[in-house]
């Protein structure tokens, strides 16, 4: 009996241990499973804590920073943004030769030498000159010289020393460059009744070809003219000083394939009457002392004209003038203008006037 009860007294107490194990089985599988879906739900996740962060700088933008690209420079930091002169209007360009300040006519110099050149000129015109205004070379010898020099700002009646740099010519010879004045529009200014003034030197042992050429007339080592009327004057003619030039210009023509002008009476009453008047009142000029034009003075002579022009010239002979005509290109143009048909020579003397003797030769047509 007391086998039967042990073996009776065993049997509750395996149950009670297989309940237990069955509640921590479940317990396990409970675990398992929150585990297993925990797992599930991470993996699916978006992971942030492993993946780098992004960097801290700010993302570019289309838009430059100013700090990064400066602007471009302002026009007042530009030499070449300062505005130029503004054309003048209503006024008139004309200039006088004053004086040579240095490198007189004829000076001499070494083969090669580096000289500086200054005139001093009038601006005898209303309209004031600037940096528009210019000397440009205008032929003869260049001696380096540049193309185009601006001129600096002179009002009207005052004064300005023009200054050019030039080099001597290698070769020994007497030598002569032209230049004129230039207007803002491309216009040629007058400088007296000339249209350049020029440089004439000789170079290593040359000698002077002719007489030294005042650039106001083409006079040499002559007062330049006053506007007060020469006291007693006493002009002369000389018909032989007319007749050379009549011949000369004709020869000119038939070298350049032109036909001859015809020596006209009224033509040259009208040029005779100028030579006079610019020898007894001490000018050198087209325009009279009365203000008339070589058209008025043409037609008051008697001569209906077309087409009239008028070259001049005083301090020197014959030749002298007409080769300074010569070399002119404006003056060469009047003496070989196709359309000329006649021409009126006129020639004035007079002693202890400023130039001596005047040239005026007027051309015309019918």
């Amino acid at each position: 009996m007391a086998f039967g009860k042990s073996g009776l007294g065993c049997y509750p107490n395996f149950l009670a241990d297989h309940q237990n194990h069955d509640q921590e089985a479940q317990i396990a599988l409970k675990t398992l499973f929150w585990i297993i879906l925990l797992s599930l739900v991470t993996a699916c996740a978006p992971v942030t804590t492993t993946t780098p962060s992004q960097p801290t700088r700010a993302a570019p933008t289309f838009t430059p920073s100013r700090t990064n690209h400066p602007a471009p420079p302002t026009a007042t930091n530009s030499p070449t943004a300062a505005p130029s002169p503004t054309l003048q209007a209503n006024c008139l360009d004309a200039a006088l030769f004053i004086e040579d300040i240095s490198i007189p006519d004829n000076e001499r110099l070494e083969n090669g030498a580096v000289f500086t050149k200054t005139w001093r000129l009038r601006n005898t015109g209303t309209c004031s000159w600037n940096e528009r205004y210019s000397l440009i070379f205008s032929g003869g010898e260049r001696m380096n010289a540049t193309d185009t020099l601006p001129l600096s700002e002179t009002r009207p009646n005052a004064t300005l020393d023009v200054s050019i740099e030039l080099i001597a010519p290698a070769k020994d010879g007497a030598y002569t460059s032209l230049f004129a004045l230039r207007g803002p529009t491309g216009q040629i200014i007058p400088v007296g009744g000339l249209q350049t003034i020029w440089v004439k030197v000789l170079v290593g042992n040359a000698t002077a070809a002719g007489p030294a050429l005042n650039p106001a007339t083409g006079a040499e080592n002559v007062p330049v003219a006053t506007s007060a009327p020469v006291s007693g004057c006493s002009p002369s003619q000389n018909m032989a000083y007319v007749n050379e030039i009549f011949a000369l210009i004709n020869a000119a023509r038939a070298e350049a394939g032109l036909g001859a002008v015809s020596l006209n009476s009224a033509l040259s009453a009208a040029a005779q009457s100028h030579s006079e008047d610019m020898a007894c009142n001490a000018f050198v000029g087209h325009g009279g002392s009365n203000g008339s034009s070589i058209h008025q003075r043409v037609a008051a002579a008697g001569y209906a004209p077309s087409y009239s022009e008028e070259i001049i010239y005083a301090g020197g002979g014959t030749q002298a003038a007409f080769t300074w005509w010569m070399n002119d290109g404006l003056h060469q143009a009047a003496i070989l203008r196709a359309e000329a048909v006649h021409v009126g020579i006129g020639y004035t003397y007079a002693p202890g006037s400023a130039y001596t003797s005047y040239f005026a030769v007027d051309f015309a047509t019918p």
